[in-house]
């Protein structure tokens, strides 16, 4: 059976004879009904639609027709009547204009008999649903002219939905090849698939709107790559603390054994090279990536001979303010007199610290600060002063696995 999908549109208290309906469902013409305002015959355009197989549609106002003829569009677009497998949307070949039928292939003549039916019946009713003149524009199609999508076979190529297309071309991301100024149903190129597809696999790597938009307007590759490059990046950074996250969560619920030694130790006061800054608590993480990059490098370059491991000083209005001072130093045996302009030499007083160490990823520092604060507290030891660590192995938040001692200010004891 050959099968065809149209859509009609009718002026209330036009003429409809109910055999056109037997025949289209004889012929196998799927026939959409819309209903608009409050004046329409609801149970015969029910009755249409429902004869034929697809869904009646009532909307109050004119403006909302564009998105009924999109669902229906999306619907012709998709459905395959006889289950040949090629849809509906592509046997309509002879729906051009909505004036004329002309069916491919000679299918016998019921269906160009009702399809002229039809066509007579709703003469001129599409005009007066979009506020035109419109005489023998009695069906819609979804059939564009050659080298242009549909949206809804747009939709297709793309993977994106019409809700998606419509968003990502009122942002200016991607803009249709033309927009019909009468019901607003958008038109696309075959040439902007590539683009659409670069769209949906940035939004689908949570790329904001406007690094997309940077993406798609430049057509320098080596600007475009540095521009993905980086948003890699910040996704490896929130990767990396998403699974932090998880194996918290995880230490949460099953945290097997907390024993965990904690000893007393004096610092003596030492002379270190060192970057500090007061800055907020949010910027920690790349400030202390940054601050060990160009430490390390300086140790690297000869121009700085370290006395023990690298370690950090950290305030604790840093953590109870969101804003405070931060250090990370290499100890020297004296100081140094040509530094770049970002490090300096400190001396570092001496202080009393209750010591435990961390051997793990980073999460396994925050369970030892709270392994290290029960302990000072159960005891009464603390004091005002900024915490130290010292960097054994690696270094928490850039390598997966370190080894750090981590220090809390206490008052001094006799042992």
């Amino acid at each position: 059976m050959w099968a065809a999908t149209a859509a009609t549109a009718r002026a209330p208290g036009t003429a409809y004879d109910p055999v056109l309906t037997d025949r289209a469902a004889a012929a196998g013409i799927r026939v959409h009904t819309v209903g608009l305002g409050s004046s329409v015959d609801d149970a015969l355009l029910g009755e249409i639609a429902g004869g034929t197989g697809p869904t009646y549609y009532q909307v109050d106002q004119a403006d909302g027709l564009s998105g009924i003829f999109e669902n229906i569009e999306d619907e012709v677009n998709l459905k395959d009547s006889d289950g040949d497998g090629i849809t509906d949307r592509h046997e309509t070949e002879g729906f051009r204009d909505g004036t004329e039928f002309h069916p491919p292939h000679d299918h016998g003549t019921a269906a160009t008999s009702m399809t002229s039916s039809l066509r007579r019946c709703s003469r001129g009713s599409l005009g007066s649903l979009t506020g035109r003149d419109a005489p023998g524009h009695g069906v819609r199609t979804t059939m564009t002219a050659m080298g242009v999508m549909t949206i809804g076979d747009f939709s297709r190529a793309t993977r994106l939905s019409a809700k998606a297309l419509r968003f990502y071309h009122e942002s200016g991301l991607l803009t249709p090849s033309t927009v019909d100024p009468h019901n607003g149903y958008r038109r696309y190129t075959p040439d902007q698939v590539a683009d659409a597809q670069v769209i949906r696999s940035l939004r689908a790597l949570d790329a904001p709107l406007d690094l997309i938009r940077e993406v798609m307007a430049t057509t320098d590759v080596t600007e475009r790559s540095a521009l993905l490059r980086s948003h890699l990046r910040e996704m490896e950074t929130r990767l990396a603390a998403t699974r932090s996250a998880v194996r918290t969560l995880r230490g949460l619920l099953d945290p097997g054994p907390v024993s965990l030694e904690v000893v007393h130790r004096s610092i003596p006061p030492m002379h270190a090279v060192a970057v500090h800054a007061t800055i907020n608590r949010d910027v920690l993480g790349v400030w202390f990536r940054r601050s060990v990059d160009l430490l390390t490098g300086l140790v690297a370059s000869g121009d700085v001979a370290v006395a023990g491991p690298y370690g950090g000083v950290w305030s604790t209005e840093l953590f109870l303010d969101g804003r405070g001072a931060a250090t990370l130093y290499a100890p020297v045996e004296e100081s140094v007199a040509s530094l770049p302009p970002a490090v300096s030499t400190v001396r570092l007083p001496a202080v009393e610290l209750a010591v435990a160490t961390s051997e793990g990823p980073d999460e396994e520092v925050a369970r030892v600060y709270g392994v290290l604060g029960e302990y000072v507290a159960r005891r009464e030891l603390g004091v005002q002063a900024p915490s130290r660590e010292a960097y054994l192995e690696g270094f928490p938040g850039i390598d997966e696995w370190t080894r750090t001692e981590i220090g809390w200010p206490v008052f001094r004891v006799s042992r």
